[in-house]
């Protein structure tokens, strides 16, 4: 807990350094999911993004990004993950999980590997699970996709 904390107070700080124009968040909160039209990340487990997720949904568990002991992954796996995942870091990534403080700390990680705009999805999955075209998430490939 103690770790999600740091990071998402991290982000939070180095997001905002230097600004002094007006623009468009790194991070934000979405209400829905209805608009979004970029990439769609599914941090839950593997079985439930499997079971049921949004249209378009990639299922990437946050517990991939730790190591033993609980540890993070270190940078390079985290690059290597992403792009097994289809993803470049230029795309516009929706959150959707769970577990708010879950949502939180990958969006730290995913702003500190480079990431360009990430969205965290409020309602809790209870909410987006009763969307009618729930599809399968895609699994990650085993293979590094494209290059983070």
């Amino acid at each position: 807990m103690k770790l999600r904390r740091i990071v998402f107070a991290t982000v939070l700080l180095l997001s905002g350094a230097g600004a002094t124009e007006a623009r468009v968040p790194v991070i934000d909160y979405l209400p829905s999911a209805d608009k979004h039209d970029g990439g769609i990340l599914d941090i839950r487990s593997e079985a439930l993004c499997r079971k049921g997720s949004l249209p378009r949904a990639r299922c990437l568990p946050i517990t991939e990004f730790v190591g033993p002991h609980r540890r993070l992954a270190n940078f390079r796996g985290m690059l290597w993950l992403l792009g097994s995942a289809g993803l470049t870091g230029e795309e516009h990534l929706l959150l959707v999980g769970d577990v708010l403080a879950d949502k939180e700390l990958m969006a730290g990680l995913l702003y500190l590997t480079g990431q360009r705009r990430i969205s965290i999805l409020e309602p809790s999955s209870d909410a987006w699970a009763r969307v009618a075209d729930l599809r399968p998430g895609r699994i990650r490939s085993k293979t590094r996709e494209r290059v983070y």
